[in-house]
């Protein structure tokens, strides 16, 4: 089975089109059976992979869920594997600096 390595596919993207590329994964994955290791910094990406986790209902019963999201842990020199639950959402949380960034950002706006 074919496997397709791809490293920070989102540089120079706006940000919709940084969610679309996660369309795109899924399309080739599923129409043509090939795998894809995506790297990336993207929380348009990874958010978009929380939503078709929910929406195809990917981790309940039977269904495969075609995504497996790992973070590698600078400060702890670690990694560890995001499960994703069934609403979409991840059981455990990304380490500091990643989705809280720029909530962190706005709150100092005020």
């Amino acid at each position: 089975k074919p496997i397709i390595i791809i490293e920070e596919p989102e540089l120079n993207l706006h940000p919709a089109l940084q969610s679309k590329l996660c369309d795109l994964f899924l399309e080739v994955h599923e129409e043509y059976n090939i795998d894809l290791i995506v790297e990336t910094h993207s929380e348009y990406l990874i958010r978009k992979t929380q939503l078709f986790v929910k929406e195809n209902e990917y981790e309940n019963g039977i269904n495969d869920n075609p995504f497996t999201t790992i973070y590698f842990d600078k400060e702890n020199l670690s990694t560890y594997s995001m499960r994703y639950r069934e609403d979409g959402k991840f059981e455990n949380e990304f380490g500091k600096g990643f989705y809280d960034e720029s909530a962190n950002l706005a709150i100092n706006l005020f």
